[in-house]
Order: C-alpha cells, then sequence, then structure tokens
C-alpha cells in the first residue's frame, strides 16, 4: 500500500518551528515573561519524538523540543492544528500525549522524575477557536478534581495495616486480609486462625 503523503502544512510547520532560533522567537513573544525567563535558551533543542496522530486522519502534527526549564528536564510541546473544526477534546489529547511523552524520558537515560512540559496548540480553522483549554474546563466537577484527582491518591498499605485498622473497614476487611496474607508463605495456617468460626 502505497504511503499518504504528508500534509503540505506539515511540511511547512516543521521546516520554520522546528528550527532553534523560530522556536526561541515565538516563545519568547508568546509565553509570559516568567515563565519564558526559566527557559535555558542554550539548551533548547528539537528532539525526534512525536505523539499526534497522522496530519490526515487527525488534522494535527506536533514538534516538541526539550530544554532545561527551572533548571530542570523540560519539554516545550508544541502541536498544531490543521483541522478546520475545534476539537472540544484538545485538552484530553494533550494529557495522553504529555503522558506517553512522560513516559518516554523516564524510561531514557534513567530518570526518576517527570518531567516539566509546556503545552502549546496553533489552531488554523476559519472559525474562532472557542473550546475548553484547560483539563479542569472539561470537568463536570472541577473543584473536586482540583482537590482530590490530581492530589496524593489514598494509600492503604496492608503491611503496615494491624487486624483491629483492617477490621474498621467492616465487609472489606475479609478480602483486605486475604489479600495481607497472600504475601506469606504460612498464608492458609495465618487465615484459619484469623477466620475460624
Amino acid at each position: 500500500m502505497k504511503q499518504k503523503e504528508p500534509h503540505p502544512h506539515d511540511q511547512l510547520f516543521k521546516q520554520a518551528l522546528g528550527r532553534k532560533d523560530v522556536m526561541l522567537d515565538f516563545l519568547a513573544n508568546r509565553l509570559p515573561k516568567e515563565v519564558f525567563s526559566q527557559i535555558h535558551q542554550e539548551s533548547l533543542q528539537l528532539t525526534n519524538k512525536t505523539f499526534a496522530g497522522k496530519v490526515r486522519l487527525r488534522g494535527e502534527s506536533d514538534v516538541i523540543f526539550k530544554a532545561t526549564i527551572n533548571n530542570q528536564p523540560g519539554y516545550v510541546y508544541f502541536l498544531i492544528e490543521h483541522q478546520s473544526a475545534i476539537d472540544y477534546w484538545m485538552p484530553l489529547r494533550f494529557l495522553e500525549y504529555n503522558v506517553r511523552l512522560m513516559r518516554q524520558h523516564i524510561s531514557e537515560d534513567g530518570h526518576k522524575k517527570l518531567p516539566v512540559i509546556l503545552n502549546i496548540c496553533m489552531y488554523n480553522g476559519q472559525k474562532a477557536y472557542d473550546g475548553p483549554t484547560n483539563l479542569l474546563d472539561m470537568c463536570a466537577n472541577p473543584d473536586w478534581v482540583r482537590r482530590y484527582m490530581f492530589q496524593s491518591f489514598q494509600l492503604v498499605d496492608l503491611n503496615r495495616e494491624t487486624d483491629m485498622q483492617l477490621l474498621k473497614d467492616n465487609k472489606a476487611a475479609f478480602a483486605e486480609m486475604l489479600l495481607q496474607q497472600g504475601i506469606h508463605r504460612d498464608f492458609y495456617t495465618r487465615s484459619e486462625s484469623r477466620f475460624r468460626i
């Protein structure tokens, strides 16, 4: 099967904005000064990473620069929309691409920390862009999401829980105790002594 030719806009986008000097000019004008000042300009370089779908299928392409941001490894994720229709789910797509970028980052060179990612979307549709630009704006309960979903997850460390603590969970206690004892070789013996009627 013959491979589809790249969209002309895709080639222009990557040839122009894929240049370091062009990207620095763009970022200097478009980013808040306090953000741009934290980018180490000498470290900015184009990567060979890409996570956006094929242009003809999704109407998008991307270039990804890496740089030291606030003295730590980071990326500038630049996405361009070639489609005329506004994608309401753009913030979710950015999240999906960012997770893939993070996973690739930590798999390289033994990184133990996640990078900062600055997301930028360039849209060239005829209609003024009026879709959400923030993931929280798409949530049914943004305050709840802000306070809980993106904070520390609730941890139940079964290795540190006593029987009395687990029993407070009532009907869930039996399953928790089984899971807790799954790491012990004397699982059956200890289970029998615990649950003997």
